[in-house]
Order: C-alpha cells, then sequence, then structure tokens
C-alpha cells in the first residue's frame, strides 16, 4: 500500500472491527498497517471481505495472520499447488514421450519439468525408460519438480538427432570442412 491508502486502509479495519464489535487502537492500527502494508489496499479489502463471509472463520475477527494466509496461502495449500503442478507436469512429459520420443528435441518448455528429467539422466533416457520402471521415475520426477528451482535449459534436452547435429558440425569445423546438411535435409 502507498501512504496515501493510510486513511482508507483506518477506515477498512476499524469497519470491519465495528463489525465484530471491537474497537482499534492507534497501537494495533500501526501495526496492522505494518504488517499488510506489502499488499495492495484492494488486496486487503478483497481478503478483509472473504474472511467475513467464511461461515466458518468469519465468526471471529482477524487477525493480521489471518488476512496474510486469505492473501498468500498457507504453506499446506502452496505445497499442494506444488504437488498438483507436479503431477500435470509429469502428464505433459509423459506426452511429449509418446509425441516426440527420443529423436528429436524435448518440447517441453517447464524449466522445472526440464530439471526434472535432467534429474533423471536427460531426455534421451527417460524416452527409453521401460513401461516397467515408470511408477518409480514418476515418483522421482515428482519429487525432483517440487525441490527445483526454476533454472535455465538443462544440457540433455537434446534429442538424438540434434546431438549428432551438433557433433557433425564440430567435427565438420575442426577439419576445416564445409557444414553437412542438417537433420535429414536433401
Amino acid at each position: 500500500m502507498r501512504t496515501e491508502d493510510k486513511a482508507k486502509f483506518a477506515e477498512l479495519v476499524t469497519g470491519m472491527a465495528e463489525i465484530y464489535g471491537r474497537e482499534v487502537t492507534a497501537a494495533s492500527l500501526r501495526l496492522w498497517w505494518a504488517t499488510l502494508g506489502d499488499h495492495s489496499l484492494d488486496d486487503v479489502d478483497h481478503a478483509l471481505r472473504a474472511h467475513v463471509r467464511d461461515p466458518e472463520s468469519g465468526q471471529w475477527m482477524p487477525k493480521p495472520a489471518d488476512v496474510i494466509r486469505r492473501l498468500e496461502g498457507s504453506a499446506r495449500d502452496q505445497e499442494a499447488d506444488l504437488e498438483a503442478q507436479a503431477v500435470s507436469a509429469w502428464g505433459k512429459a509423459l506426452e511429449a514421450l509418446r509425441n516426440t520420443g527420443p529423436y528429436q528435441d524435448c518440447p517441453i518448455e517447464d524449466p522445472r519439468a526440464l530439471a526434472a528429467i535432467e534429474d533423471q539422466g536427460g531426455w534421451q533416457s527417460f524416452c527409453m525408460m521401460e513401461t516397467r520402471q515408470l511408477t518409480w521415475a514418476r515418483k522421482q520426477f515428482i519429487d525432483a519438480y517440487k525441490c527445483m528451482e526454476a533454472p535455465g535449459t538443462p544440457r540433455s534436452k537434446l534429442g538424438i538427432h540434434s546431438s549428432q547435429n551438433v557433433r557433425q558440425i564440430g567435427e565438420a569445423r575442426s577439419a576445416g570442412e564445409s557444414l553437412p546438411k542438417l537433420g535429414g535435409a536433401a
């Protein structure tokens, strides 16, 4: 929030406190402001209204931590979201495996998914997995996905064709030859 939001913020907090039959002191209002000041006034207003409408938690006046939980979500909510993202990324990785295979470059753009594939030996190794390995690979992928920061593109995103092309270019350059035609181009 900005300094010019203080009056509206004070009105919002004191109005909410009146609903619960409470008074807000200047000291507690300063604490509310210091605690929630990193959020926009609209977001705080929305979170307070959501709290008041909630049949369970809305029975009591919220504390700043209750408002922050509504604004940012609880750690448990964030973990569940990350788990859902990881499961979705696994599904997309399997779809890419079926549609692309090891000869083409990995089409996945999600940096965490790429890092999880890298953790399993890279795209080519990932594509060469046997069906019986998928259950364990899924668990490893999801665990790796959840632990990864979003890094840059891993080096093993290349499929077999691109790896061979890169090797051929390097060999041709070192031999002083003209570059070969790549990717089966005539």
